[in-house]
């Protein structure tokens, strides 16, 4: 296993586990309505479509990649606002899940923040996402604040 800095050689697979990843994660929320996740997924998508290439040569953005054999099976971002460290996402291809590298990339992750001297640090996943929640709680995250939406 290698975990690397992000280029634009991979954006790609980025998006192909991401989008792989947003479809997993958004039935967590909203089961009963296909209709909605889809709509959802590929809002969320398009939206990282045109900012990735312009992320990854932002100096207060941390993205990086997994490999397994040379082939990549995850990614995660982080960023820097003002002074607090906030960790975008962290998705694993599915053949390779529960195997660790979600655990990895996330302590990549914080190390560099840490690094970057921020006051504290916050990782965003959607509320019904249990794997990420136990993830977050083995590596010492709390919660803190709950945010909800209304559309």
């Amino acid at each position: 296993m290698k975990i690397r800095k992000a280029t634009s050689k991979d954006i790609k697979k980025i998006n192909e586990i991401g989008l792989e990843g947003l479809f997993q994660e958004h039935p967590l929320q909203n089961p009963e309505n296909k209709k909605k996740i889809k709509q959802d997924v590929e809002d969320d998508f398009e939206f990282h479509k045109k900012t990735i290439k312009k992320n990854l040569l932002d100096r207060k953005q941390s993205w990086i990649v997994v490999e397994e054999k040379g082939i990549v099976v995850g990614f995660g971002s982080a960023y820097i606002k003002k002074n607090k460290g906030v960790i975008e996402s962290v998705y694993i291809n599915k053949k390779f899940q529960k195997e660790g590298y979600g655990k990895k990339l996330m302590k990549h992750l914080i190390r560099w923040l840490k690094s970057k001297k921020v006051k504290h640090i916050e990782s965003n996943f959607l509320s019904k996402n249990i794997p990420s929640l136990k993830l977050h709680e083995k590596l010492g995250f709390k919660s803190y604040l709950l945010r909800v939406r209304l559309k």
